[in-house]
């Protein structure tokens, strides 16, 4: 019998759904099949057998012959049965599929708790794995010390690699910091022992063993640990290869041989270490992220170049790199202030495309144009690319210092003026709207530019919410309309009342008539609100969707039955009490019956005809690009997991290509949608502002990777 059959077994499930995940080759997946189906079934006579869930106990390796838990050998089992369940799933084995997804479920269940119950915290914040699950194996804490140690640096990038540990975990970050600071690595270079292998060796001992490079290698593109990738691949020019050659052995001496002034190398050439070096640079230049279940979810672009590959005058060029995906190409051009990059996409679309520009230290993005036009989903040094398709060609302006951030943006000196213009609301009274313009603006110098609609908040005004904008409105080069709220019965507290949402949506008809010179960008009409504003933003994209080129809603209520119930529930502390005479719960409660004609169980479809979650299927189907903003610590809209985040996740399950976003944080009612706080993001983010703008302290869940909206 084999020393270590299911390690190999596993090894060989791995790359055969690694060769289909890259190629499509269905004929390898026919012909491999009868041969892997053995292998799921000797697996699974192990798996079910054991009551752990474990495999049973094979040889730790060709050198070491303890008979082990190993983690890493069952990690990989695990991570070949998962992923040939969805080769299999694709490609007519569905019996198949289930089979070995319930052998990788039940394996994963033992697998961590045997690892729960035999790691290691260390005073300096790693974690030891052991490799020996349940064996009672102790931390190295110089890994080359002995014999173990170093066959434990060998084999543990096995169990890291294979997604057990999710990118990012508490696990697997104190796994790395293990690595880093128990001697695994010199000048990048996967270290191996203080030791004789053999009796009475000729060579130095102690030295590197490259070969085991390529799961270091992709678990530290998991971990996005770009400068490691680089020293890895840098080191393994210097140390791990004879001079002016591409040759590799299985490990090199660090220390030269006597006094000569060459080291030693062992099993050259070895063509595993050479793919320890191209796994290393394909690291660099294209990675794909993992979902929680191993799946290919998103691809990264340059995630880890070194900084000097974009220096000016350097280009780098990726040529149909193989992906899960398909082929992805690419093209960097550094020049003096600027990148030109052109990406062409993979056909099948990633849940998330980020492209990372890894500028020279000292220098930072400025502005970014797609196509002639700014774009502003930028985040530092990531330009976010998501549910784009085709040739894509941008320029990159850059700058020598730091990215700009919140205060730098604030501190921008443009200059706005108002306009007020007078119309006739649909009530027929006269009712008033504020207009934001850049100064320049005018008779004599009025080229077509974007409108925003912008209806204000609860019991405030279009002229206090137009001082939300700031000077935007300049520096964005776009124009800003604010009106009054005019509802049913009351003024300022319009709540959704569908013919005030009629009047926003003849705004851009009311400016063409009170303000002839205005040439607005009928492509580039937005709406932009919070609060009640952002519940009437909502409601008009769900009734008139081709107005709109986008739409932004900050601290929404999307069930206004819902917030009728919660108004009970708002604070009112001894002012409130003076300004309302009664709480101020009540007092709006008492608002709202008169504005809509009775409480939600008197006439629930008044209050459902003002509630964006009873048009989410409108809104669904709009296909609008929107970003819905919500706070987790709003005491306004109090219940926002029922409000915002419930329109979210419902439009993501209706049409789950459809080209919405959300973003969430922790911040005081509506204070986000202001000039000085995350208004600038949200405006960048439909390259609205031709600024980059942080993104820092915001969640972000991205719209789904295929879009049913072109």
């Amino acid at each position: 019998p084999e020393p270590y059959a299911n390690w190999k077994m596993g090894e060989k499930l791995v790359g055969s759904a690694a060769h289909y995940r890259l190629t499509g080759d269905r004929a390898y997946v026919t012909h491999a099949t009868p041969k892997l189906r053995a292998y799921v079934a000797a697996l699974g006579r192990q798996i079910r057998g054991n009551g752990s869930g474990l495999l049973n106990r094979e040889r730790y390796s060709s050198d070491i012959q303890n008979s082990v838990l190993g983690l890493h050998s069952q990690a990989v089992v695990w991570q070949g049965l998962l992923a040939m369940s969805r080769v299999w799933a694709q490609t007519g084995q569905p019996a198949l599929a289930r089979e070995s997804k319930a052998l990788a479920t039940r394996l994963e269940g033992g697998l961590r708790r045997a690892v729960a119950s035999s790691q290691h915290r260390l005073p300096d914040g790693s974690l030891f794995l052991p490799v020996q699950l349940l064996d009672g194996e102790k931390p190295y804490r110089s890994l080359t010390e002995a014999k173990l140690g170093s066959y434990w640096n060998l084999v543990v990038p096995y169990a890291l690699a294979s997604g057990l540990f999710r990118p990012g975990s508490p696990q697997a970050q104190g796994a790395l910091r293990y690595l880093l600071n128990h001697g695994s690595r010199l000048l990048g270079v996967v270290r191996a022992g203080a030791y004789a292998l053999y009796t009475d060796p000729v060579f130095p001992t102690s030295g590197t063993d490259g070969v085991y490079g390529i799961n270091v290698a992709r678990f530290l593109a998991d971990e996005g640990e770009a400068e490691q990738l680089a020293l890895s691949l840098y080191g393994t020019l210097a140390t791990a290869m004879t001079p002016d050659t591409f040759v590799s052995g299985e490990a090199a001496s660090v220390t030269p041989l006597g006094s000569r002034r060459h080291r030693a190398m062992y099993l050259p050439p070895n063509g595993a270490s050479n793919a320890s070096f191209l796994e290393t640079l394909r690291a660099l230049l294209v990675h794909e992220t993992r979902s929680a279940k191993g799946a290919p979810s998103g691809l990264q672009l340059a995630p880890s170049t070194p900084r000097r590959w974009l220096a000016a005058g350097k280009r780098i060029g990726v040529r149909r790199a193989a992906t899960s995906f398909g082929p992805v190409s690419y093209e960097l051009e550094a020049t003096g202030g600027e990148i030109r990059a052109i990406v062409e996409t993979p056909p099948r679309r990633p849940g998330r495309l980020l492209l990372r520009l890894r500028l020279p230290r000292g220098q930072a993005i400025t502005g970014v144009t797609l196509a002639g036009r700014p774009y502003g989903r930028v985040s530092g040094e990531n330009i976010d690319l998501t549910g784009l398709r085709g040739r894509l060609e941008l320029v990159v302006r850059t700058r020598a210092g730091a990215s700009r951030s919140l205060s730098a943006v604030q501190r921008s000196t443009a200059s706005t003026k108002r306009v007020i213009v007078h119309y006739v609301a649909h009530d027929g009274r006269k009712n008033r709207a504020v207009v934001l313009l850049p100064s320049w603006y005018g008779p004599r110098n009025n080229p077509a530019i974007p409108l925003i609609i912008s209806p204000h908040g609860r019991g405030l005004s279009g002229q206090i919410n137009a001082a939300n904008w700031g000077n935007l409105p300049a520096r964005g080069g776009f124009a800003v309309i604010n009106p009054d709220a005019r509802g049913r019965k009351l003024d300022a507290h319009s709540w959704g009342f569908p013919k005030h949402i009629d009047d926003l949506a003849r705004m851009p008809k009311i400016l063409r008539l009170k303000l002839p010179w205005l040439k607005i960008d009928s492509e580039r009409i937005y709406a932009f609100g919070g609060s009640m504003g952002g519940q009437e933003t909502l409601m008009l994209v769900a009734r008139y969707p081709k107005l709109l080129a986008g739409a932004a809603a900050f601290d929404s209520v999307a069930d206004f039955a819902l917030q009728y119930r919660n108004f009970e529930r708002l604070e009112c502390g001894k002012q409130c009490l003076r300004n309302w005479g009664m709480p101020i719960g009540r007092g709006l409660r008492k608002l709202a019956r008169k504005e809509i004609g009775g409480t939600p169980k008197d006439v629930p479809r008044a209050y459902a005809a003002r509630s964006p979650l009873a048009h989410v299927r409108r809104i669904a189907r709009s296909c609008v690009p929107l970003q819905i903003w919500w706070s987790v610590s709003d005491r306004i809209v109090v219940d926002q997991a029922k409000q915002s985040a419930r329109l979210f996740w419902k439009l993501r399950h209706l049409n789950p290509g459809a080209p919405v976003e959300a973003f969430v944080g922790f911040w005081i009612h509506s204070r986000e949608m202001q000039a000085k706080t995350r208004l600038p993001l949200a405006l960048a983010n439909f390259g609205l502002l031709p600024e980059i703008v942080s993104g820092d302290g915001v969640r972000w869940v991205p719209q789904a990777a295929r879009t049913s909206c072109e």
